[in-house]
């Protein structure tokens, strides 16, 4: 596992074969689910079973795909949608370091942030409008894989920046699906001291932490689950969701 992984295993804990190695099932994500699959996902033709079906079926292939000895990794030969990260986005990139070993350990890790420049925010004439979704509560409609921000997510980091309160999103990937803006998110909140609180994890600017014990998936119902849980939530990363869910009751 990691830095391109790591922010999308909440997302796959329930992806079909259930048996599959975790790392697997995230590499899937990565691949397969983030890919233009996401824009006829969002968009219509392929339903939330057509992509079950898709990332279920793409499994083995990767498996052994990523397993063949001396298969061509040469970064020249294709473009490499993670080359860049982590220079234009060293918080994040080492906040999703740290988050890798501890998805692997569980509990806390520490990792010294770089000292780098604030990423301006993006006003509202330069994201995208979109609608809420008809079918999940306190969520909008918008392909994931789209690298311009849209206007609820924007005006939830100027809160966070302007209040200093904790970011809570039920999985990294909810952020987005475009590696390249979920790094600019995570760098943005970490480079203002905010934390971010998902169902299993939580990132602060010099510590991960990870729910020991069973991690629990994403609902993708209600945004709120990954609250309501405690069950393996320990000292700073405890209080943490404690006060988000004092703060914003559902």
């Amino acid at each position: 596992m990691d830095e391109s992984t790591a922010p999308f295993v909440e997302d796959v804990l329930a992806y079909h074969p259930i048996d599959a190695p975790v790392e697997l099932k995230a590499a899937v994500a990565v691949v397969v689910r983030n890919s233009l699959l996401e824009e006829a996902h969002a968009h219509g033709p392929v339903n939330s079973g057509g992509i079950q079906a898709l990332t279920t079926a793409a499994a083995a292939p990767l498996s052994h795909l990523l397993a063949t000895p001396g298969r061509d990794t040469d970064p020249s030969r294709e473009p490499n949608p993670f080359s860049g990260l982590r220079a234009a986005y060293p918080r994040a990139w080492s906040a999703l370091s740290a988050l890798s070993t501890a998805l692997e350990s569980a509990g806390r890790v520490g990792y010294n942030a770089p000292d780098a420049a604030l990423p301006p925010l993006p006003g509202t004439d330069e994201s995208v409008p979109v609608q809420p979704s008809a079918y999940v509560k306190d969520a909008v409609v918008q392909s994931g894989i789209d690298p311009v921000l849209n206007e609820h997510l924007v005006g939830m980091l100027r809160l966070a920046r302007s209040e200093q309160v904790p970011f809570y999103t039920p999985s990294l990937s909810r952020l987005s699906r475009d590696s390249l803006t979920l790094h600019y998110v995570v760098e943005f909140l970490l480079s203002h001291k905010v934390p971010i609180a998902t169902t299993n994890c939580l990132i602060r600017p010099s510590d991960v932490w990870v729910r020991t014990g069973v991690l629990v998936p994403t609902d993708t119902q209600n945004v709120r689950a990954g609250l309501d849980d405690l069950n393996g939530l320990t000292g700073s990363h405890r209080k943490t969701v404690e006060m988000i869910r004092r703060t914003y009751p559902g």
